[in-house]
C-alpha cells in the first residue's frame, strides 16, 4: 500500500526510506505505539501550483515513507469505524466513489430542479480547528492513544527550506491521514443538510398551471383540427404544473470534498436564505468559511460547473458535458477531457 505508490517513497525532512525496513523496525515502532512514545518527524513543505484554472501555489506537506505506514494504518482504521456512518451524498475520498458517482447522482436526480447553489469551502484543508477534530473523534473512539496519536499527527510541525512551520489548524495536505480526517469533520455539515432537507421540503406535488389546463379543455371540447393544432402547440411551450407553486419545495445535496452543489425546487428567495444558513452552520459549529467568491446561485437552466464538468438542464434531464476523466486525478491538475 505504501511502496507500491511511487509518491510514497519520496524522503520527508529525514532521508530515511522504506529501503531496509525489517521486522525489528515494527518490533520497536509496535512498542512505541503502545507505549505513546512514538513521535512523527516534522514533514517537508513544498509549494506546488493549484489545480486547473487556478493561480498561485498551494503548501504539501511530505512525511517520512516510514511514518506513512503509521498514517496509512490510521487511515484504515478511521475509515473502518466511519464508512458504515458517511452519508451517500458524499463522494470524496472514499472507496468505490468519486468525482462520477458524484456526477451520475447529480444526472439521475437533479433533472426537475431551478435554482443551484454552487458552493466551496473557503481553504478547508488549511482551516478546520484541531479541536473539533479531536471533539468529534473522541465521540466515537475511547482509545486515548489513538487519539493522542492523530493529535500529534495534526500537531506536527512542517520544515520549508530551513524554517519551521508549527501547525495550529488545518490538516496537512499530503498526509495520507487528511481526505479522511476532513470527511469526517464534514460529514457534519452532511448531517445538517439532511435535516435543511427535511425542514424544506413541502408539498406533494405542484399545483396545477390554470393556463395549461385551460388550453387542454379547450382543446378537448373543440372538433375544429386547426383550433386543436394551435392548443396543442401552445400546451408544449409551457408546464402542465406550476413551476412558481410556493408550497411545494425540494432540496437536494452532494459534496466531494470541500466542494458541494444543492439544488431546489424553490424560489431565488429561497436559495439566499439556504446559503446563509449554511454559512453560519459552518462558521459557528465547524470553524470553516464559505468562499463569498466562488460560492454562487444560479437558475439552473444557465448551467453551472462543478468537478470539473459543465452540468446543463436538456430536456428536463441534467446532462454532464466537458467533463475532467480521471477521478480524483482532477485534484491534480490533469486536464483530459472528453465530450459525453
Amino acid at each position: 500500500m505504501i511502496k507500491g505508490k511511487p509518491g510514497n517513497m519520496t524522503p520527508g525532512s529525514t532521508k530515511e526510506t522504506l529501503d531496509a525496513i525489517s521486522m525489528k523496525y515494527f518490533t520497536r515502532l509496535s512498542e512505541e505505539l503502545i507505549q505513546g512514545k512514538f513521535n512523527f518527524t516534522p514533514t517537508r513543505r513544498i509549494m506546488i501550483p493549484k489545480g486547473p484554472g487556478k493561480t498561485g501555489e498551494r503548501p504539501l506537506s511530505i512525511a517520512s515513507p516510514r511514518e506513512k505506514i503509521v498514517q496509512k494504518a490510521l487511515a484504515l482504521i478511521l475509515e473502518t469505524i466511519y464508512e458504515p456512518l458517511f452519508s451517500d451524498n458524499s463522494h470524496g475520498f472514499r472507496p468505490n466513489r468519486g468525482v462520477h458517482t458524484a456526477l451520475k447522482q447529480i444526472h439521475l436526480k437533479g433533472g426537475n430542479f431551478t435554482w443551484v447553489i454552487n458552493g466551496d469551502i473557503s481553504k478547508c484543508f488549511d482551516s478546520i480547528p484541531h479541536k473539533i477534530i479531536m471533539k468529534l473523534l473522541s465521540q466515537q473512539i475511547s482509545c486515548h492513544r489513538t487519539l493522542e496519536l492523530i493529535n500529534k499527527s495534526l500537531i506536527n510541525p512542517a520544515i520549508l527550506g530551513k524554517k519551521v512551520i508549527p501547525s495550529h489548524q488545518g490538516t496537512p495536505q499530503g498526509s495520507i491521514v487528511s481526505p479522511i480526517l476532513s470527511n469526517i469533520v464534514l460529514h457534519e455539515f452532511d448531517i445538517f443538510c439532511d435535516k435543511l432537507k427535511d425542514t424544506f421540503e413541502i408539498g406533494t406535488k405542484r399545483r396545477r398551471n390554470p393556463k395549461y389546463h385551460s388550453l387542454s379543455n379547450s382543446r378537448s371540447k373543440s372538433s375544429n383540427p386547426l383550433l386543436r393544432a394551435d392548443h396543442l402547440q401552445k400546451m408544449m411551450e409551457i408546464n402542465a404544473t406550476d413551476p412558481q407553486d410556493p408550497n411545494f419545495r425540494r432540496f437536494m445535496y452532494v459534496r466531494y470534498a470541500d466542494d458541494f452543489v444543492i439544488l431546489t425546487i424553490s424560489s431565488q428567495t429561497d436559495a439566499f436564505t439556504i446559503k446563509r444558513k449554511i454559512t453560519d452552520f459552518l462558521k459557528n459549529h465547524l470553524g470553516l468559511d464559505l468562499s463569498i467568491e466562488k460560492t454562487t446561485i444560479a437558475n439552473v437552466k444557465e448551467g453551472f460547473n462543478f468537478l470539473g464538468a459543465h452540468i446543463e438542464k436538456r430536456d428536463k434531464v441534467i446532462v454532464p458535458v466537458n467533463i475532467n476523466q480521471g477521478g480524483e486525478d482532477r485534484l491534480k491538475g490533469r486536464q483530459r477531457r472528453t465530450r459525453r
